[in-house]
């Protein structure tokens, strides 16, 4: 092809016809450049190809993500709302003569340990250097409102319970008429109808049942909180569907 054109091109000049060398030359230089454009052109095509390859696979693994998240959301509210109804009917009682000693120390029992969000397919997205998501950018934007904002929120949530719950424990931890037995290999000094008296006392304080009251109140946010989150990824899910990402719901019972 090339001593083609270089056979033309020498023609031309033999024959003195430099006009039509200048534009034959001109028109060689546009069928190079023609060439350069379509071959980046194909080199694009393929990297968005690629790239559009990737997105798929990582967003199928954020699927997985999120359906283990709506999952553990759901546990975790399952397990509010257990400890929210017995703390009701705990707090709406006026005799708590029935309890024993144990089962009193166990009604105030409260431990929290926030949702863990699986992020990692999140973050191999945003290490991929892929900037232009195509089909999936409308996509895109609620999985970046979910771990840019929804889940920074919902940890915000956490942390204030978790701190209102530490002033609940450092309440008992602190106050200096119960004795705490614990478990039945630990002595006690306070006999244990003593030890009932005042616990009871300690329960009907202001003090102590605001304190349960808050438990109670925030159990119930973060409830609320919980159950909107779910219906935000349950929608995303189906969001995520309709662009051809296939949503098998795993069987974590």
């Amino acid at each position: 092809m090339i001593n083609f054109f270089r056979k033309i091109r020498k023609q031309l000049l033999l024959q003195n016809k430099f006009s039509r060398y200048l534009l034959y030359a001109i028109g060689e230089i546009l069928l190079v450049v023609l060439g350069i454009l379509i071959a980046l052109q194909v080199d694009n095509w393929n990297e968005k190809r690629k790239d559009h390859l990737k997105l798929t696979k990582i967003l199928h693994d954020i699927v997985e993500d999120i359906d283990i998240d709506i999952f553990q959301l759901n546990r975790a509210c399952e397990e509010l709302l257990v400890t929210n109804e017995f703390a009701k009917s705990f707090l709406n009682l006026h005799d708590y003569t029935n309890f024993t000693r144990d089962s009193l120390e166990k009604s105030i029992e409260r431990g929290f340990i926030g949702s863990r969000y699986h992020t990692n397919s999140y973050t191999n997205i945003k290490n991929s250097g892929i900037t232009e998501y195509g089909i999936y950018r409308d996509i895109m934007k609620e999985i970046d409102w979910f771990y840019s904002t929804g889940i920074p929120r919902i940890k915000s949530i956490e942390k204030d319970m978790d701190d209102d719950l530490r002033i609940l424990l450092k309440f008992w931890q602190e106050q200096n008429s119960y004795e705490f037995r614990y478990t039945q290999d630990l002595d006690c000094y306070q006999s244990d109808l003593a030890a009932r008296n005042e616990f009871m006392a300690l329960l009907k304080s202001p003090k102590s049942r605001n304190l349960l009251k808050i438990d109670f109140k925030n159990n119930e946010k973060l409830i609320f909180e919980y159950k909107r989150l779910i219906g935000i990824l349950n929608a995303l899910l189906e969001e995520i569907e309709k662009v051809g990402i296939s949503v098998v719901r795993i069987d974590l019972t």
